[in-house]
């Protein structure tokens, strides 16, 4: 007899034989064979075909999530729930650990990784990337090593000696400074509470001090340094690194030496004479502005109130006049400068730097000749004849405008 495949719409039992189903307990990739169900008379067949679950994609291949985990486009085992990706290696997290990349084993509760490499820290110690022993609490790391810091002290990635409390390091050496000073790294006795370094030497500052790197006598509390040379201060000035004598309360200094200032002046770095409180410098001299003037750093005689400098000399302005840094004559309150030449300007003109008569109020320049108005005219520069009150010029030459007017008829 033939099988008959009744559906959901072929019978009233039916929805209840497909609710009484469940594929996913059969696995989820498995197929279940046709079920063959006897009924009263009937054999009724039900085929009920599963499909395969959703596959997962790790690069260009299809995986079963299940059974596999991808680790950076590599299939790789999944162990149980705790599997985990370590680059393109999976892992069982409970039992191992990933430090950089690598897989590492699993300690305790205490691992931690160092660099590639895991390790327990309750009893290792990572130093720069390097698992080292774990001695007791006072363990530390020197560089990529540990030591421990009760015992040892490190100085500049290098393992000294601990000597007592007062160690201390000077470059890669450890020192007891009880005993020894470090000055610029290099190891010098301590001689007392005053001990210091001058450059890369230890001193009793007591006895000594430091002056530019270079040590140098202590006088007294007084003592002071001047470039690399100590001194007492009273009884030595320092000028510009020099040092000089102290007079009094007045001394100074001028450049690199000192003067007494009740008696000298410093006068452009040189020490001068004092005169009297009216004393001044001209250059690097001195002089008595009562008796002397300073005309362009030059030291001048004084004539009266009347006395100026004409470049570097002195001049009476009553008897002469500066003309162009020139001395000149003075004639009378008329007295005037052309160029360097002075003139009495009620008797000369000046026509372009050259002295020319004055004939009278008429008296006028043409270039650097004087002429009378009323009897001559400039014509381009050219004194010419004046006719009348026709007279013209023609280039360098007057003429009667009247007179060359009728010879042309």
């Amino acid at each position: 007899m033939p099988r008959r495949v009744i559906n959901s719409s072929s019978s009233s039992s039916s929805p209840t034989m497909w609710s009484s189903f469940n594929p996913a307990a059969a696995g989820r990739h498995r197929r279940l064979s046709c079920l063959l169900l006897p009924a009263a008379f009937l054999v009724l067949t039900f085929t009920f075909c599963t499909q395969p679950a959703t596959a997962a994609i790790c690069g260009t291949l299809s995986y079963d999530p299940s059974s596999k985990i991808c680790c950076s486009g590599s299939l790789q085992p999944l162990y149980n729930i705790n599997t985990k990706c370590c680059g393109t290696t999976s892992y069982d997290s409970s039992t191992k650990i990933c430090c950089s990349g690598s897989v590492q084993p699993w300690y305790n509760v205490n691992t931690q990784c160092c660099g590639t490499t895991s390790y327990d820290t309750s009893t290792k110690l990572c130093c720069d990337g390097q698992v080292q022993p774990l001695y007791n609490i006072n363990t530390k790391c020197c560089g990529t090593t540990s030591y421990d810091s009760s015992t040892k002290l490190c100085c500049s990635g290098s393992l000294q000696p601990w000597y007592n409390i007062n160690t201390k390091c000077c470059g890669t050496t450890s020192y007891d400074s009880s005993t020894k000073i470090c000055c610029g790294g290099t190891l010098q006795p301590w001689y007392n509470i005053n001990t210091k370094c001058c450059g890369t030497i230890s001193y009793d500052s007591s006895t000594k001090i430091c002056c530019g790197g270079t040590l140098q006598p202590w006088y007294n509390i007084n003592t002071q340094c001047c470039g690399t040379t100590s001194y007492d201060t009273k009884t030595r000035i320092c000028c510009s690194g020099s040092v000089q004598p102290w007079y009094n309360i007045n001394t100074q200094c001028c450049g690199t030496i000192s003067y007494d200032s009740s008696t000298k002046i410093c006068c452009d770095g040189s020490v001068q004479p004092w005169y009297n409180i009216n004393t001044k410098c001209c250059g690097t001299t001195s002089y008595d502005t009562s008796t002397k003037v300073c005309c362009s750093g030059s030291v001048q005689p004084w004539y009266n109130i009347n006395t100026q400098c004409c470049g570097t000399t002195s001049y009476d302005t009553k008897t002469r006049i500066c003309c162009g840094g020139t001395l000149q004559p003075w004639y009378n309150i008329n007295t005037k400068c052309c160029g360097t030449i002075s003139y009495d300007s009620s008797t000369k003109i000046c026509c372009d730097g050259s002295v020319q008569p004055w004939y009278n109020i008429n008296t006028k320049c043409c270039g650097t000749t004087s002429y009378d108005t009323s009897t001559k005219v400039c014509c381009s520069g050219s004194v010419q004849p004046w006719y009348n009150i026709n007279t013209q010029c023609c280039g360098t030459t007057s003429y009667d405008t009247k007179t060359r007017s009728m010879s042309l008829n």
